[in-house]
C-alpha cells in the first residue's frame, strides 16, 4: 500500500512539473495588445508593472524594449533588434513559472522610453509626433521582449506590441498642456476684463 501511495505521488509530481514546463511563455500584463503607454505631462513614459508566465521555475527571465521588426524577419537579433539598455536587472520565475516586474521597483521594472533608445538604435514615438533629429530607424509600433538571454534569441521568448499614447514631439516639450490652457483662460479674462472697464467708463460719460 505504501509503494502504491509512492507512486502515486510520484506520478502526480511529474504531471505537475510536466504541466509548469510545457505552458507556453506568455506576457500576463499589461493584458491589452498593443498596450497604449501612458505618457506623463512633460511627455515622459510612465512606467508600467509586466507580468509573465510560462517560464521554467526559478528562471532568470529579462524583459526589454526591441524596435518593430518580428523575430522571423532575416537577421532578426536581440542585440540589433532590441536595446540592450532597456533591460533591468532579472526576476527568477516563481514555482509556477511566473516573474512580476512591478513598476515601482526600480531594481527590475522595464526602464521604458521614449523617443531615441539608450544605446541609440532605434526610435519609438507616438503616433503623429515628429521623428527626432537622427538618422535612426523610427516606429510608432515597438515592443516588450520577454526572455531567458536578453542578447541571444531563445524558445522562451514571448512579445507584447507596445504604442504610445497622445502626439505631439517626441522629446519633451518642458512645456505642460496645463499651462498652455491656463495661458489662454487668463487671457480671455484679460480681454473680458478690459471690455467691461471701457464700456463702464463710456456709460459714465454719458450721464454726465
Amino acid at each position: 500500500m505504501k509503494l502504491v501511495s509512492t507512486l502515486m505521488l510520484s506520478l502526480v509530481a511529474v504531471v505537475v512539473t510536466a504541466g509548469v514546463a510545457s505552458a507556453a511563455p506568455r506576457v500576463d500584463e499589461p493584458s491589452t495588445n498593443p498596450y497604449v503607454v501612458a505618457l506623463g505631462a512633460q511627455g515622459q513614459p510612465v512606467p508600467f508593472t509586466v507580468v509573465v508566465s510560462g517560464f521554467a521555475p526559478r528562471t532568470a527571465v529579462f524583459v526589454e524594449i526591441c524596435n518593430n521588426r518580428h523575430p522571423g524577419d532575416v537577421n532578426w537579433s536581440p542585440s540589433r533588434d532590441c536595446d540592450p539598455a532597456s533591460t533591468n536587472a532579472p526576476v527568477y520565475a516563481d514555482n509556477n513559472g511566473v516573474a512580476r516586474f512591478a513598476a515601482n521597483d526600480a531594481n527590475h521594472n522595464v526602464p521604458i522610453f521614449v523617443g531615441e533608445s539608450p544605446q541609440q538604435l532605434f526610435n519609438c514615438v507616438p503616433k503623429g509626433a515628429a521623428k527626432p533629429s537622427n538618422s535612426l530607424p523610427t516606429s510608432t509600433t515597438c515592443q516588450l521582449r520577454a526572455s531567458s538571454n536578453p542578447s541571444r534569441a531563445t524558445q522562451d521568448q514571448t512579445f507584447r506590441t507596445i504604442v504610445y499614447g497622445g502626439g505631439g514631439s517626441s522629446r519633451d516639450s518642458g512645456f505642460p498642456a496645463w499651462a498652455a490652457v491656463l495661458i489662454v483662460v487668463l487671457a480671455v479674462g484679460g480681454i473680458v476684463a478690459v471690455t467691461v472697464i471701457v464700456r463702464g467708463r463710456k456709460t459714465r460719460a454719458r450721464v454726465k
